[in-house]
C-alpha cells in the first residue's frame, strides 16, 4: 500500500478507541503513513471480561501529537450534533469508524457527507448476522451505505452476514485478522489432555463453540 500524501487528516472514531489493538492500528497509521490523526471517543465503557486482560489505554499511551476528543455524556441527539460540529472543525480526509455498519452515529456520519466525494469512510464489520428490522430502516440503511468507501470485515461470515442484510456490492471489503497482541517472550507450552498418535493432528480454536463462530 502506496503512503499518502503528507498532512492528510485522519479522524478515528469508536466507543472503544483506546481499546489497546485499535489504538495500536491508529499508531501504525499515524506513523506509517504520516497523517494528522484524531480520536473521538467515548468515556471508557464497560469491556467484555474477555478483553479486560489487555487493560484500557489513554491520551498518555499516544507518544506523539494527536487530537484527542471525547464525546460528552448526553443523549444521542446532543452527541451527534457535537460530533457534526467536531467533524467540520477538523475537515478530514478518511473517517475510520471501528463499530458496526449498523451503528447509529455511523449512519450519522454517512449522511452529513452523503452528497460530499469527501471524506473517505470506512467501518468495521465484526458480527455475522443483523436483525432486518422494519422496512423503512432497511431502505435507510441501504441507502445510506451507498456513500461507504470500504469495509474492514474480521471474518468472511461477517462480509456474508453485512451483504445479506443489505450492504450494496459496490461497496469494497477487506478480510482482516481480528487483532490481537503478540505473546509475552516466555509462553509454556500447553500439556494436551490426551495421547497423540503418530498420524493425529490437532486443530486449535479459542472461542465459544457455537454456530455464529463458524463451527
Amino acid at each position: 500500500m502506496k503512503p499518502r500524501p503528507h498532512n492528510e487528516r485522519l479522524v478515528f472514531y469508536s466507543r472503544l478507541a483506546f481499546y489497546p489493538i485499535h489504538l495500536e492500528a491508529y499508531k501504525y497509521l499515524c506513523s506509517h503513513y504520516d497523517v494528522c490523526g484524531t480520536i473521538i471517543a467515548n468515556s471508557p465503557p464497560d469491556i467484555p471480561t474477555v478483553h479486560q486482560q489487555l487493560g484500557w489505554g489513554d491520551s498518555q499511551t499516544i507518544d506523539y501529537s494527536s487530537d484527542i476528543r471525547i464525546v460528552p455524556e448526553a443523549d444521542r441527539a446532543v452527541q451527534a450534533r457535537w460530533l457534526k460540529r467536531h467533524l467540520c472543525e477538523v475537515r478530514p480526509d478518511v473517517i475510520w469508524v471501528q463499530e458496526e455498519p449498523t451503528d447509529y452515529f455511523l449512519f450519522r456520519v454517512l449522511r452529513a457527507y452523503f452528497l460530499k466525494r469527501s471524506p473517505r469512510i470506512v467501518t468495521a464489520v465484526c458480527e455475522n448476522s443483523f436483525p432486518s428490522g422494519p422496512l423503512l430502516v432497511r431502505l435507510i440503511r441501504k441507502v445510506l451505505w451507498w456513500r461507504l468507501n470500504g469495509l474492514l470485515a474480521v471474518a468472511t461470515a461477517s462480509l456474508e452476514g453485512i451483504r445479506a442484510a443489505g450492504m450494496p456490492a459496490k461497496v469494497p471489503a477487506s478480510t482482516l485478522v481480528a487483532g490481537a497482541l503478540p505473546p509475552p517472550e516466555a509462553v509454556e507450552p500447553m500439556e494436551l489432555p490426551f495421547m497423540q498418535g503418530v498420524d493425529d493432528f490437532i486443530v486449535g480454536f479459542a472461542g465459544r463453540i457455537c454456530e455464529e463462530k463458524g463451527w
